[in-house]
């Protein structure tokens, strides 16, 4: 991209959110930045989100790109904190999976799995903009396919697998933080940004991998403050996009083409077999992989290219088959 294209997208996402808060502010009922002192001096709830399976390294051993909290906290619609009231799996819209037919669907997934997005409603305590009061946002299927433990949709609930016996993330009651994009009148998406809670030591934890990643936008510089004191920060920041803030919205809202990226689940067609055809593991349900006849089986782990069978290499710990 030129500077020139840069800059303009800049100031578009600059306008952008400026349009969407004066928007925000004509709703007497939305919470405002100055909450009520009861509201901002509660301590949100203890908590877990859920980490990453995908960790990038960095190119050349170069460090993970970081950026002030204010600029991290001012690059979406807005910083909000609370307690969540419900989740819930959401299967429509769709798209299909990556080797399938493309486009967004609202009928029902003719395929017997998918990867839901997800649908939280949170009790807000406090927000750096206006919000609701109670604010319900989504988690697109591409980040759900990449959470650790990862969650799948057994009717109205999600359910956490592979949690190890550690307690289940994004639980109805704990608490949670995050950078949220506001995309319509009625639309909130987490999008490729970080939600923290705060574990059984008062710290910020934004999950495991997540901080150390470096993929997709730079992190914030939470340095060794706690959650309750990286909330404080946030208050204290000017509610006004600064040039590392518009940079870092530009480069999230990026991947709203995609909409598993923004509310969309993920949906798998039925093969001839009764199984979902797949290309490659991204393709199969969490603890699936692509099997040799193109259909998800069954993840077999691995330490190396001897527990897996012939045609197989072993890659992030599962056998998988080259293609």
């Amino acid at each position: 991209m030129t500077n020139a294209k840069r800059s303009l997208a800049v100031k578009h996402v600059i306008i952008l959110s400026a349009a969407m808060l004066v928007v925000s502010c004509k709703d007497d009922s939305r919470t405002r930045g100055n909450v009520g002192q009861a509201l901002q001096t509660a301590a949100m709830p203890a908590g877990r989100v859920p980490g990453t399976r995908t960790v990038a390294s960095c190119p050349g051993g170069e460090a993970v790109a970081r950026v002030p909290v204010c600029s991290w906290a001012n690059s979406g619609t807005a910083f909000v904190w609370g307690t969540i009231e419900s989740i819930s799996p959401a299967l429509t819209p769709w798209r299909a999976a990556s080797n399938q037919p493309t486009g967004f669907h609202s009928d029902p997934c003719p395929g017997p799995a998918q990867v839901p997005a997800l649908k939280v409603v949170l009790r807000v305590a406090g927000s750096h903009h206006p919000v609701p009061s109670q604010l319900e946002f989504f988690i697109g299927a591409a980040r759900v396919a990449d959470m650790v433990p990862t969650p799948t949709a057994q009717g109205d609930t999600v359910v956490w697998n592979d949690a190890d016996g550690a307690p289940a993330p994004l639980q109805v009651g704990t608490g949670l933080a995050a950078v949220l994009h506001r995309l319509s009148e009625t639309t909130w998406s987490l999008v490729g940004d970080l939600m923290f809670a705060k574990d059984q030591n008062g710290r910020p934890d934004f999950g495991p991998g997540n901080l150390e990643n470096c993929a997709g936008p730079a992190r914030p510089d939470v340095g060794t403050n706690t959650a309750d004191e990286l909330i404080a920060l946030v208050q204290a920041c000017s509610a006004i996009q600064d040039e590392a803030a518009a940079a870092r919205q530009a480069e999230v809202m990026s991947v709203i083409g995609d909409r598993a990226m923004v509310d969309a689940a993920i949906c798998f067609f039925p093969d001839v077999d009764g199984g979902p055809k797949c290309m490659s593991m991204d393709d199969c349900r969490p603890g699936e992989t692509c099997g040799s006849a193109g259909s998800c089986v069954t993840a077999v782990r691995c330490g190396g290219a001897q527990d897996c069978r012939a045609g197989e290499a072993c890659v992030d710990a599962v056998c998988q088959v080259r293609r």
